[in-house]
């Protein structure tokens, strides 16, 4: 079954694995979210925060930025243009750790 949200979804398994938690991403907001090459630059509990990115994890959350460019609030967002859950996230990621394991 393909998914109805690729960009968001390779952006999400690309941040969770350089390091972010499910708590993080769920609460990643456009507005404070950018990437500056390999550098993908967050707030979080108030501060700013850096993770490099490595491989294909750059273009994925460079295309989802992009994406979302000029708009505000979760950088993650459901069907219903709501914050994506952590269960949401958690789906996710689950969802692409089964399809590896059967590719």
């Amino acid at each position: 079954m393909k998914s109805r949200h690729p960009v968001r979804n390779r952006a999400i398994v690309a941040l969770a694995s350089a390091g972010l938690t499910v708590s993080e991403i769920v609460e990643l907001q456009v507005e404070t979210s950018s990437l500056r090459g390999t550098e993908f630059q967050f707030r979080a509990e108030g501060r700013l925060l850096s993770v490099r990115l490595v491989g294909e994890a750059a273009g994925a959350v460079g295309d989802l930025l992009e994406l979302r460019e000029g708009s505000q609030g979760p950088l993650f967002r459901s069907e219903r243009g709501k914050k994506l859950s952590p269960q949401g996230i958690r789906h996710i990621l689950w969802l692409s750790s089964t399809s590896r394991a059967t590719a």
